[in-house]
């Protein structure tokens, strides 16, 4: 989607000036709904060239996807979930970090797929996720891989070394920043 599109859906829904935001806001929307007073979030951002914050489209897909992640993290958390934002010239990359248990080595690489191919496995991991954080696994993160490779985002799923869970999305910069004209 080029930003051709972008201006077009602004004329669209009447040109809302609060459809375009800093990327900081679109993150602090996406997460609300879902801090809990016993877990700590922080957001933190920062650029290579100390540019101003991005601008981006306030886009269903993202706040969605955003939400699902920050919901799925929290829930997981031990004590706090850092999510940071970082921006170049290229690129935007979003990470969300928890310091709970991680992901599940079985399941790691194949996160995101719609369906994993042992349906046994499948099964018991389904059964054991639906317990622990409300079906969010599986089709929802692959809900969410998709929306977000319709923005542009290329997920990854890791688990950091001193423990938890890391999901880091990636944009083209051109791709999710909207220019925003100052007259």
């Amino acid at each position: 989607r080029g930003l051709g599109d972008v201006y077009k859906r602004q004329e669209e829904d009447g040109g809302d000036p609060y459809n375009i935001i800093p990327i900081v806001s679109l993150i602090e929307t996406a997460i609300g709904p879902y801090e809990k007073p016993e877990v700590k979030t922080s957001i933190t951002s920062d650029s290579d060239d100390k540019s101003e914050h991005p601008m981006v489209l306030r886009s269903p897909e993202i706040l969605h996807s955003l939400g699902l992640f920050a919901q799925n993290a929290i829930q997981f958390a031990q004590e706090r979930v850092d999510i940071s934002v970082i921006w170049n010239n290229r690129t935007i990359t979003l990470t969300v970090h928890d310091d709970g248990p991680g992901f599940d080595p079985q399941i790691l690489g194949r996160l995101g797929d719609p369906l994993i191919s042992n349906r046994e496995q499948t099964q018991k991991t389904l059964a054991s996720r639906k317990e622990e954080d409300g079906e969010h696994m599986g089709l929802g993160v692959f809900i969410a891989t998709t929306l977000l490779a319709h923005t542009g985002g290329k997920v990854t799923y890791s688990n950091h070394v001193q423990g938890g869970a890391v999901v880091t999305i990636t944009w083209p910069r051109q791709r999710l920043e909207v220019i925003v004209n100052q007259a």
